[in-house]
């Protein structure tokens, strides 16, 4: 259960940062800072995407989202409602 509470909540906490096509700073500091407190080590390529790696054992994993949204992605208010995420459309995507 703890796992699950702690996705819903970086949903919760992550959709609610504005993020526009070329507004994405917010989410790429908030993002990178969740990184560097998992003990990644992040860094920006030239078209400022945000790569971090985690050093182990074992086949490496690739995970690759976007850090912007989608008009009318501002001002989300996601409502948790039981087991089900509430809100405007653009929150789906």
């Amino acid at each position: 259960m703890a796992n699950k509470d702690r996705l819903i909540k970086t949903f919760m906490d992550l959709v609610q940062i504005d993020s526009p096509t070329g507004e994405e700073d917010a989410m790429d500091q908030e993002v990178s800072n969740r990184l560097e407190a998992l003990g990644f080590s992040v860094y920006h390529d030239s078209f400022k995407n945000v790569i971090a790696n985690l050093s182990g054992i074992g086949d490496p994993i690739v995970l690759s989202a976007h850090l912007d949204t989608v008009e009318p992605g501002r001002g989300i208010k996601p409502i948790l409602a039981g087991d089900t995420l509430k809100g405007p459309m653009a929150l789906l995507f």
